[in-house]
């Protein structure tokens, strides 16, 4: 009996369908991390409000153009229509009236500056263009570089990419989520907690060697030299100048037990 293709079709719950989604946003998102998953959610309805925000007011400025001039909204609404050509919808709906306004001496200056502005666009235009083909380049050899010394795979370097991509997006449309913002400190912050880090091992390893150095010589307090080493008591490895001084007090205290011997015999 033929099975039935539906029924073996997984179906996503809700909640995984938002991880999906979140994930389109944020290829990078842990899952499991509920702040983050949060965060990102925030991030969206913030972009939300802002697009929502940004929408209404330009709604309003439209708006009130039409009602201002009533021809400027018919020839807004004939150049969105399919297919439409601007130049002669502009034809259509002011006719002589853009002939007289470029003719007219007095708008000379308005016209000058307004093709200037065109023109320094189109060369700006070409210039950024440029400039991001240049850079382009020059990021993907970078890019190769660092990814032959760290050894990554390519799908490790594309993750990191998707990412960066994600976070410009955001940033671009004024959203500062603040995984974003965590992310960025801890990237400042990575050289002064290393060096603190290794200041602290540091420490420990030290304060280890002396709590070890003071076992040791606390070990051996109570057993007589003479049971221990030729020596006046056995030092631990390391104990080079503690030790040092330990054979001066020895040897000072041997040559006064001699000193009194020979008074007693010439008494």
């Amino acid at each position: 009996m033929p099975t039935n293709q539906a029924e073996n079709q997984v179906v996503k719950s809700k909640k995984d369908e938002i991880y999906d989604y979140l994930k389109g946003i944020k290829p990078d998102l842990n899952t499991d991390d509920e702040d983050g998953v949060y965060s990102t959610i925030k991030g969206v309805f913030d972009e939300n409000d802002s697009y929502k925000s940004k929408r209404e007011q330009t709604d309003k400025n439209i708006s009130e153009r039409f009602n201002q001039d009533p021809r400027f909204a018919q020839f807004f609404l004939g150049s969105i229509q399919p297919d439409a050509n601007p130049v002669s919808e502009l034809l259509k709906v002011y006719g002589e009236d853009i002939r007289a306004y470029l003719d007219d001496p007095d708008n000379a200056e308005d016209l000058g500056k307004a093709q200037k502005e065109y023109l320094d666009k189109i060369a700006k235009g070409k210039e950024l263009e440029d400039t991001y083909t240049k850079n382009l380049d020059a990021s993907l050899a970078r890019l190769d570089e660092y990814q032959t010394s760290k050894g990554l795979t390519d799908e490790q370097v594309d993750e990191v990419i998707n990412s960066l991509i994600a976070d410009a997006e955001n940033i671009i449309m004024g959203v500062f989520t603040p995984e974003l913002i965590d992310s960025k400190l801890k990237a400042m912050n990575y050289d002064q907690d290393v060096a603190v880090a290794k200041e602290e091992g540091m420490i420990d390893g030290a304060n280890k060697k002396i709590d070890e150095y003071k076992k040791s010589t606390k070990a051996n307090e109570n057993i007589p030299p003479l049971l221990t080493s030729k020596r006046a008591g056995v030092r631990p490895k390391g104990s080079d100048i503690v030790g040092a001084m330990e054979d001066v007090n020895n040897k000072y205290d041997f040559m006064k037990d001699a000193k009194r011997t020979q008074v007693r015999r010439n008494r």
